[in-house]
């Protein structure tokens, strides 16, 4: 996984992951990115995050995202 672009918004770092880390949100998604009914579409947890805030927030936590607009 080495090269990817590592995306900074406010006080937490966004990696994208490859494909194959990907995890299928139970029920889908309404965003932009993955409706255009507004109806639930297929989505995936498809980056990885974690607070870059040490005082604030343990800096050893990391969560999955759903954030398709790393990956377009």
């Amino acid at each position: 996984m080495n090269g990817l672009k590592v995306r900074r918004v406010n006080s937490t770092i966004h990696i994208p992951l490859p494909r194959e880390a990907w995890k299928l949100i139970d029920g889908g998604c309404s965003c932009k990115y993955c409706s255009v009914d507004g109806k639930p579409g297929e989505a995936y947890w498809d980056t990885l995050a974690l607070t870059a805030d040490k005082e604030r927030h343990r800096p050893d936590t990391t969560w999955m995202v759903h954030a398709p607009e790393y990956h377009r």
